[in-house]
């Protein structure tokens, strides 16, 4: 029998985390923010709540200043909700936003804080995602450069 690992993701609501932790582990969380009192883990879901919505904005939109405003809202969410060990991922997911979009010099910023977190994340261990992240870069600097 191979146990499979099911990745929790910390920006879910309190109930979804919730289910899914008794779901598939059999486990219920006691950690700081599920034992908080209902208002300040209605705040904190309302927040994540965000997250959902703005991942489909970037996904969906294709209007450049409503992803710039998500992107902005996006990374003040984070600090609210102390997720900032997730910065690698949503800085590559606004990293492909801005490519899909043509904004070629947002997505290689983004790309280079992706990396920064990565590394820092990794203790300087270099791992696929920072390969994939510089490979990336290597591309969009040149689609910067054919642009212009």
């Amino acid at each position: 029998m191979s146990l499979r690992r099911l990745d929790i993701p910390p920006d879910l609501p309190t109930n979804d985390r919730q289910s899914l932790l008794l779901s598939h582990y059999m486990f219920e969380c006691n950690c700081k923010l599920c034992t908080a009192p209902a208002d300040k883990r209605e705040k904190s879901d309302n927040r994540r709540y965000k997250f959902v919505q703005i991942h489909t904005i970037l996904k969906e939109t294709k209007n450049l200043g409503t992803v710039r405003e998500a992107a902005a809202e996006l990374l003040r969410l984070v600090k609210e909700e102390g997720l900032e060990f997730k910065l690698k991922d949503y800085h590559n997911d606004l990293t492909m936003a801005f490519y899909r979009l043509g904004d070629f010099d947002s997505a290689i910023e983004n790309a280079r804080a992706a990396l920064k977190w990565a590394e820092d994340l990794s203790g300087g261990k270099d791992d696929e995602f920072q390969r994939a992240i510089k490979a990336n870069l290597v591309v969009l600097e040149k689609l910067r450069t054919v642009k212009k």
